[in-house]
């Protein structure tokens, strides 16, 4: 199991942030999996914008292979578009999912796969190391590197606060707000879904030509196909 993934028999109504990549997709696989012989009901989450416009569709690729694995499927996947692909534009259009899903679904937790960076020393000489036998060039995954959003780089949060929403009180849950793609790692291997979810998850930002069509290939550049190949050994 995830450690800080915080389960309870008297939620009735939660939902998980899903993006398609795989942070997120394998904390929606262990609640699907908890509370499959619950009452509990279980939504997916999921922000599209227009510098984003595949993370629905990833995401529904993830609930379909879920479903595979668990016979469980969401009530609902709520998608929220947000048209602003600001820093600030994007957190407020997560902020405005967050709120407007609570009201609709009258949420008790919300679930998220955030993590931090790998650290970047570590980072760099394990590409220095390996770069070769990914058949990537060293100077790109370096510039890839710096150009990374430090703001990700270190964070003291909470795993798990309650927010108020009006008169509603939802718990969130974040087991991997202060890890990174190794304690992802670690995840996948402890549930034994390396083979069976990993290959579905896409977490690059290179905005695929065919990402409608759920065939998605990683660049193997971008910082977050760089964070895949440092936690997981490999890129699918």
């Amino acid at each position: 199991m995830i450690e800080d993934l915080v389960f309870k028999p008297n939620y009735k109504d939660v939902a998980v942030k899903l993006s398609g990549g795989a942070d997120s997709a394998i904390v929606y696989y262990a609640v699907c999996n908890y509370y499959k012989k619950s009452y509990t009901n279980i939504y997916a989450l999921t922000m599209g914008t227009a510098s984003k416009p595949w993370y629905p569709v990833g995401a529904a690729k993830i609930i379909k292979r879920v479903y595979e694995l668990t016979g469980v499927a969401p009530v609902d996947h709520f998608v929220h578009y947000q048209p602003e692909t600001t820093a600030a534009g994007y957190a407020s259009g997560i902020s405005d999912m967050d709120e407007l899903a609570v009201k609709r679904f009258e949420l008790d937790a919300i679930y998220s796969g955030l993590t931090v960076n790998p650290p970047i020393d570590n980072m760099q000489q394990y590409f220095k190391d390996n770069h070769k036998q990914f058949g990537l060039d060293i100077d790109t995954l370096m510039n890839h590197i710096e150009g990374r959003d430090d703001s990700r780089d270190t964070t003291e949060e909470s795993t798990f606060f309650t927010k108020q929403y009006g008169k509603q009180s939802v718990d969130r849950i974040r087991p991997f707000i202060n890890k990174d793609k190794q304690a992802v790692y670690h995840a996948y291997r402890d549930l034994d879904m390396m083979e069976q979810l990993y290959p579905y998850t896409y977490s690059c930002e290179t905005i695929p030509d065919n990402y409608d069509t759920m065939d998605f290939v990683h660049c193997g550049y971008c910082f977050f196909c760089m964070e895949r190949y440092w936690g997981f050994g490999r890129i699918i």
